[in-house]
């Protein structure tokens, strides 16, 4: 699903990627995108197709905005929880940072799957002796 796509009245929240990582590779890297939210005023935080992907490439994601307490101790919850979520994509002006995310994921994914072939390679050369 691309922006053009959207509806006016569907919410899309822009943001930047970052590369998860974990395990010093022994986990399958992914990445991740965040996004600031207007409603609850917070950092969302979504996991994020693999490569290849457009610019203008949107997700689906459920809401994980919290309800907030006002000063004058009115609670308020966010549209977007109770409208069904919103859409999340890429921040044009963080094409450049976003683009050096994406090769260190590539680099990370393609050592990460070095890793799990060496792996297979002694586990098979284990049953066999």
């Amino acid at each position: 699903m691309t922006r053009q796509s959207l509806t006016p009245a569907d919410a899309l929240l822009i943001g930047r990627l970052y590369l998860h990582a974990r395990g010093g590779g022994r986990y399958r890297p992914f990445l991740g995108i965040r996004v600031w939210c207007p409603y609850c005023h917070d950092t969302h935080q979504h996991s994020w197709i693999d490569p290849p992907f457009k610019s203008n490439t949107v997700d689906h994601r459920a809401a994980h905005c919290h309800d907030h307490v006002t000063r004058k101790g009115m609670k308020l919850q966010s549209p977007l929880r109770e409208g069904g979520g919103y859409f999340i994509g890429l921040d044009p002006s963080a094409k450049a940072e976003n683009a050096k995310v994406i090769r260190e994921f590539a680099e990370a994914f393609t050592r990460w799957e070095e890793r799990e072939a060496m792996q297979a390679r002694r586990l098979v050369t284990a049953a066999n002796n």
